[in-house]
């Protein structure tokens, strides 16, 4: 049960990590918002790159931030009926839903999203060095916006397989307790 105890603790530390990513996200979120409305009034323009940046850190917040929200149980689900159920239903009904739902659900957009990635990058000539790598593949249709597309698509993935890492850390957890509140 010590070695099930920490294996919970470290894939917990992992969420909590890109949950404490998402955290700061927010607050840069905020700030360049702020100041894409004060370029709009003032200048009367905005940055193309700027807002598709806005856009992309939105993804990155709600993507990998959802991991941590299944560890607190702050996921949106009916409880009306459950909630006159015992502690060990309740359990069982967790489990039955990460094997039968959550894992197969997640699997699923690993799988697609990791090919969803690997066709944004396959656009445009081979790379030539780190910089050329990080910027080959599918741009910005707009002028101005950012190169790359391919980083904001492998979110996809990335999210997915952090709400499978959590869901396992949930599942595990579940076995360490003998009886509930």
């Amino acid at each position: 049960m010590e070695v099930l105890t920490k294996v919970c603790g470290v894939i917990d530390g992992v969420s909590r990590f890109f949950f404490q990513l998402c955290a700061g996200l927010a607050f840069v979120l905020v700030l360049l918002t702020v100041e894409q409305v004060g370029a709009r009034y003032l200048y009367g323009g905005t940055s193309i790159a700027l807002q598709e940046l806005q856009w992309h850190m939105f993804g990155f917040i709600f993507l990998c931030g959802g991991a941590y929200t299944l560890k607190l149980d702050g996921h949106v689900r009916v409880d009306t009926f459950s909630s006159k159920f015992s502690h060990t239903f309740k359990k069982n009904r967790d489990r039955f839903g990460f094997l039968c739902f959550l894992l197969p659900s997640q699997l699923v957009l690993v799988i697609y999203g990791a090919e969803f990635v690997e066709l944004a990058r396959s656009f445009g000539p081979e790379a030539q060095g780190v910089w050329e790598f990080l910027l080959k593949g599918e741009g910005s249709a707009d002028p101005g916006g950012l190169p790359a597309r391919w980083l904001v698509k492998s979110l996809i993935p990335l999210g997915a397989g952090l709400m499978i890492w959590q869901g396992l850390g949930v599942f595990l957890a579940s076995f360490l307790e003998e009886k509930g509140p």
